[in-house]
């Protein structure tokens, strides 16, 4: 019998976890076992918004804000 093992502890005791719809993953650090899951999660953990980005988006949205307001009165 094949056993799942976890790619980064090397742990053997794997779970359903039921907050994630019942992926897979390692009992000992939580990491996801489903290949899909581990390959949407190294293509998503790439983008990372720095602080400088946020402050951008956050002065943009309330810029739009100001000249809608601008627009109904």
């Amino acid at each position: 019998m094949v056993k799942n093992r976890c790619s980064r502890c090397g742990g053997t005791n794997i779970r359903a976890d039921r907050a994630l719809a019942g992926r897979l993953v390692c009992a000992s650090c939580g990491k996801p076992i489903n290949q899909n899951t581990r390959i949407f999660g190294q293509r998503n953990s790439n983008y990372k918004a720095n602080s400088s980005t946020r402050v951008t988006i956050f002065i943009c949205i309330v810029l739009i804000s100001f000249m809608f307001i601008l627009l109904l009165s």
